[in-house]
């Protein structure tokens, strides 16, 4: 197809949500193809894990709407920019309480806002209460994620995560769940990326 876009899933609806998935192996460097994983365009995708996907621009995401929400998003890869996420538009606070680590790109590891700027340049107010191993984000968490087995695809959290209780509540609803079917908010805060640390 041309320009293809989500080769994972494609959220687009105003009501559309990707809740509690994994969304791992989807790779496609044709060029023009957006969003490996993940494009979204509208709705929601949260509690989820994007790894292991590839494309031209996006790796993990390619995002020109909706919000993204306690994601972990890793080893995802991009020949072009934006190894986890792609911002297409980077107008106010939608990446929210994510895990980024090990996504791969020619340029922007991380994630992207190209119309603010190019190389290495991004708008902190796009992510809020995040947690990047690589990166100094603004208005986020540097740290040492420390998943319980990186290297064999286990991306839960071990004690002493800088994720833990990294999140912000306001995103939160009672009786939520995480990817593995823990409760949500184990202790003050919500902790980042889609699995909650079970203390």
């Amino acid at each position: 197809p041309n320009n293809p876009c989500g080769l994972g899933v494609s959220i687009e609806g105003a009501d559309a949500k990707v809740s509690r998935s994994i969304i791992d192996g989807n790779f496609y460097n044709g060029s023009n193809t957006r969003g490996g994983g993940v494009y979204i365009s509208n709705g929601v995708i949260e509690n989820s894990l994007v790894t292991g996907n590839g494309a031209y621009i996006g790796g993990g995401i390619y995002r020109s709407g909706g919000k993204i929400i306690n994601c972990t998003i890793v080893d995802n890869k991009s020949s072009s920019g934006g190894g986890g996420v792609y911002c297409e538009n980077s107008k106010g606070a939608f990446i929210i309480n994510c895990l980024f680590k090990g996504n791969e790109a020619l340029s922007d590891p991380c994630w992207l806002t190209p119309h603010i700027g190019s190389g290495t340049t991004f708008e902190a107010s796009c992510c809020t209460n995040c947690v990047f191993e690589e990166l100094e984000v603004a208005g986020n968490v540097t740290g040492d994620i420390v998943f319980k087995d990186y290297g064999g695809g286990d991306y839960s959290l071990s004690a002493g995560s800088s994720a833990i209780d990294a999140g912000i509540n306001d995103y939160f609803t009672e009786g939520s769940l995480d990817l593995a079917g823990n409760p949500r908010k184990l202790g003050g805060a919500v902790d980042a990326g889609c699995y909650e640390f079970n203390r």
